[in-house]
């Protein structure tokens, strides 16, 4: 037995322990005495997937592919990877090839299909997402997600439908625990967890969390709106609060009216000022009388 075949057998049995990164390191030592071997390349990307490395998997199924491009068993693992991070595109490619070289073997034609009805959902996720139809769009990205759980737009969707469907401890919920956390800093993650700070009202963490992303990005319109909103509505909310125990009703009035005007998607928020609006109209009634 050569050198490298001793690596990949090392490896092998370190991978069968989910030593996972002792045997990358062990594929990566053998693939330098012999770069031409597939299995080595094959191996490391299933150490990879185990990790959730999903971009190295991939490279490494590439390498194994320009090796060998009519390796039915890489071809099937390059598509589960790409399924798991959403693109179906090059999963439905690989299934055509697997048919093209087996083209009895009837799995690979299911899987195609499959892959396809994927590609599908998620067009209608999008679709319904765009009309603003969140509840279809939570519905349709949670059983999206069990295929396809690293598709980092589909997650986005997932949270912000949450969001838009005042289901903030559940947004919270997977932000925190679903996420991997090279993902929670990333820039739209961020912004994400703003917006269900602000949703609760609690004001003071989503400006701490919003300097943090505007420090990184300044120029983006998104952020900026929601930097203003958070600081507009914590600024008037107690400027309508203080004119109502003022007993200054008709003042109040009006404050609550600019507060229901700065973000009309804020539906528990505003659902309570518009209930402090009507206070101060009772109140004025009764004083008429």
């Amino acid at each position: 037995m050569s050198n490298w075949e001793e690596l990949k057998e090392l490896g092998n049995v370190e991978f069968k322990k989910q030593q996972y990164h002792q045997a990358i390191s062990l594929y990566t030592d053998a693939i330098k005495l012999n770069p031409e071997q597939e299995v080595l390349f094959a191996n490391r990307a299933l150490c990879y997937k185990s990790l959730n490395n999903f971009r190295n998997a991939l490279l490494d199924l590439d390498r194994a592919l320009s090796i060998n491009p009519k390796s039915v068993k890489n071809l099937k693992r390059k598509a589960e990877v790409s399924i798991i991070i959403g693109n179906y595109v090059e999963a439905s490619s690989c299934y055509q090839k697997c048919s093209a070289f087996e083209p009895r073997e009837s799995s690979h034609k299911s899987d195609f299909i499959l892959t396809n009805g994927y590609q599908s959902n998620f067009n209608d996720i999008m679709t319904n997402y765009q009309n603003e139809n969140y509840e279809k769009s939570e519905e349709l990205a949670s059983r999206l997600l069990i295929p396809s759980p690293y598709n980092k737009e589909l997650k986005i969707v997932y949270i912000e439908s949450l969001i838009n469907n005042n289901k903030l401890k559940e947004a919270s919920e997977y932000w925190s625990s679903k996420l991997a956390e090279s993902e929670r800093v990333e820039d739209e993650f961020l912004y994400l967890v703003c917006k269900i700070f602000y949703y609760e009202g609690n004001y003071e963490k989503a400006k701490t969390f919003l300097k943090k992303l505007l420090s990184k990005v300044n120029d983006n319109p998104k952020y900026n709106k929601l930097y203003q909103n958070v600081n507009n509505i914590d600024r008037e909310k107690e400027k309508a609060n203080v004119l109502f125990k003022e007993s200054k009703y008709n003042e109040a009035i009006v404050a609550y009216t600019t507060l229901l005007e700065i973000d009309p998607h804020n539906k528990a928020f505003n659902s309570t000022i518009i209930a402090n609006r009507a206070l101060c109209k009772l109140y004025l009634f009764y004083y008429r009388l």
